[in-house]
């Protein structure tokens, strides 16, 4: 294969990826996602008392070391491109007094995070009589556009162990993996040794976790050959780390964090349903990705420049309806909702097989990836406000927005085309939801 011909796809492959970070989330709220895919089962009903992080570490220290060190083996041994851990960062040589920061640092998360004691309140249930929590001191990120409410916990309050699951199934977009990179401009991804971000723009923050939240696992081989940087992803090894700790946290009596801990898990596990979290560009062949890198090559920019911004565009549209729908419905009480319905729809949770250390990869993100083919071209059929569409990108990081009357009037076959596949995916995630925490307890 000459080397002009790997040029030109690694021109496509590389500037393809510098959408990912305008819509680096999956889906916007996991723990909408999470209550009614668990809500049914009696299990997760049981209260749990609230227990401070530092708690667990400093009683625990030991074993968490010992599980650590277990955990980097197999991380070098099963995941593509991981890079070591530096020997400083190891939990148990570690001198950081403050056994957050030790912790974090240990896991290659973002130190920045506080990680205190809250839940969500979901849009249309009573607000606790407390005084609520902003999000600068859950999160790393400046804005929060759908005005989430978090009330904080006290140590030893009980809470649901669905609750803690589903208030912690989002936390990894309030910040774990933001800013991680070498060239992120931050003293801890210098430290780090994960190396220069592999894709995406550096000097976006939120974009800057897209490394941790996606996986191009069924891609051609001539992508991978010409951009090996497509395979440096981590949510396999995100959710086999936060699997293992709950484990732990479970076997030495600290349920709240076993819980929290899977709620992490559960985050990339569903990540893995959002089709455009596991194709590079949704809807075209590699022959067409190839082909638009070489028009660009040759002076020819629009088609490239028009296909960044569709899978962008596209990317954001579906997020936000999808949140929308479900936003609505927790207000209204809709317990009848379709992708209620769907998200707590068990029956065919038997045709997965049981979670692995490969079932992100090979079950989630394969099925997801196919649904990739046709989701653009359904998406397209019921868009009927033309500009609004253009102009998403913008709209979206101005603040909050009514994302259906950019379909509103859509043709119905169309719609319900549309409806059936994310009813679909939703379905999947439902499953794939149960699967992991099977797994665990």
């Amino acid at each position: 294969m000459s080397n002009k011909f790997h040029y030109r796809v690694w021109l496509i492959t590389m500037g393809l990826l510098m959408i990912v970070p305008i819509s680096s989330y999956a889906w916007s709220n996991h723990t909408f996602l999470t209550y009614p895919a668990l809500r049914g089962l009696p299990e997760f009903q049981e209260p749990i008392p609230a227990e401070p992080l530092e708690s667990f570490l400093v009683k625990e220290k030991d074993k968490i070391g010992e599980l650590l060190k277990a955990e980097e083996a197999w991380a070098v041994s099963n995941i593509t491109a991981y890079p070591p851990l530096p020997t400083a960062l190891d939990f148990s040589k570690s001198k950081e007094a403050d056994f957050r920061l030790r912790f974090l640092k240990a896991l290659r998360l973002n130190p920045e995070m506080k990680l205190p004691l809250y839940s969500m309140v979901l849009p249309g249930s009573p607000v606790p009589a407390k005084q609520s929590i902003p999000r600068t001191a859950l999160s790393v990120l400046k804005h929060d556009f759908q005005n989430t409410i978090y009330v904080p916990l006290n140590p030893g309050e009980k809470i649901s162990a669905l609750e803690v699951l589903a208030t912690a199934a989002d936390e990894p977009d309030n910040g774990l993996d933001i800013n991680l990179w070498e060239d992120n401009d931050t003293p801890f991804g210098k430290e780090y040794g994960y190396g220069k971000q592999p894709f995406g723009n550096p000097k976006l923050d939120y974009g800057t976790q897209a490394p941790f939240h996606m996986g191009f696992y069924h891609e051609s081989s001539i992508v991978y050959k010409a951009a090996p940087s497509f395979q440096k992803t981590f949510p396999e090894q995100r959710a086999h780390l936060y699997q293992s700790l709950t484990k732990l946290a479970f076997q030495t009596g600290h349920s709240y964090w076993g819980y929290r801990f899977a709620g992490w898990g559960l985050h990339y596990v569903q990540d893995m349903t959002m089709p455009y979290h596991t194709t590079i560009m949704p809807g075209r062949m590699t022959i067409t990705m190839l082909s638009i890198a070489l028009l660009d090559m040759i002076g020819i920019h629009g088609p490239y420049k028009s296909a960044v911004s569709e899978v962008s565009r596209a990317h954001i549209l579906i997020e936000k309806l999808q949140n929308e729908g479900l936003r609505e419905a927790y207000k209204k009480q809709q317990k009848d909702y379709v992708l209620f319905k769907a998200l707590g729809d068990s029956a065919a949770d038997s045709a997965y097989p049981a979670y692995s250390d490969h079932f992100i990869s090979q079950v989630a993100a394969k099925g997801s990836n196919v649904v990739a083919k046709s989701l653009p071209s359904i998406l397209k059929a019921i868009v009927t406000d033309k500009k609004a569409y253009r102009d998403i990108e913008k709209i979206s990081e101005e603040g909050d927005y009514d994302a259906g009357k950019i379909i509103a009037g859509a043709p119905e076959k169309k719609a319900q085309e549309y409806n059936r596949l994310i009813e679909n995916q939703m379905r999947s995630l439902g499953a794939f939801t149960r699967i992991y925490l099977k797994s665990i307890k």
